[in-house]
């Protein structure tokens, strides 16, 4: 009985282990997304000081 619960709580503490890391992969992933957003919403400000061709 001692071996098996050692053998369940070692399956679960991987499981946890593999979640954590996709956590923090998807946590990086969003957060780079939400720069990108906010740079592309910089970007496409109008910038009065830049003159246009025209």
């Amino acid at each position: 009985m001692k071996q098996l619960h050692w053998h369940e709580t070692q399956q679960l503490t991987r499981a946890i282990e593999l979640n954590s890391a996709q956590i923090q992969k998807r946590k990086t992933a969003l957060d780079t997304y939400q720069l990108m957003n906010y740079n592309l919403s910089e970007a496409l400000l109008v910038q009065p000081e830049i003159l246009s061709p025209n």
